[in-house]
């Protein structure tokens, strides 16, 4: 049988793990209608937002699941804002 701390401990280091892959998976999935400057740019301010916003709420009282999710929101928020903003590289037309 699975003990349970083991368990979450896998759980929490899976978390971080993956909102840490989050931010380049958004990224990706806009990056077919930014320039690669502009990739670049969402991508490190992506990150930067969620980190920072990480280390802010770490000692705020919220659980430590809660702090990585709403930082991963807030990098996911960001992301679709910026690249929304972004000038786009126009396709030619078949």
């Amino acid at each position: 049988m699975i003990e349970l701390d083991s368990l979450h401990s896998f759980l929490l280091t899976t978390q971080w793990i993956v909102a840490f892959l989050f931010v380049p998976l958004v990224c990706w999935h806009e990056w077919s209608r930014s320039a690669l400057y502009c990739r670049w740019c969402a991508l490190i301010s992506g990150y930067a937002v969620q980190i920072t916003l990480i280390v802010a709420l770490i000692d705020s009282g919220f659980p430590l699941h809660t702090v990585i999710l709403i930082g991963s929101i807030a990098a996911y928020a960001w992301i679709k804002l910026m690249t929304g903003w972004l000038p786009t590289e126009r396709k030619a037309s078949a």
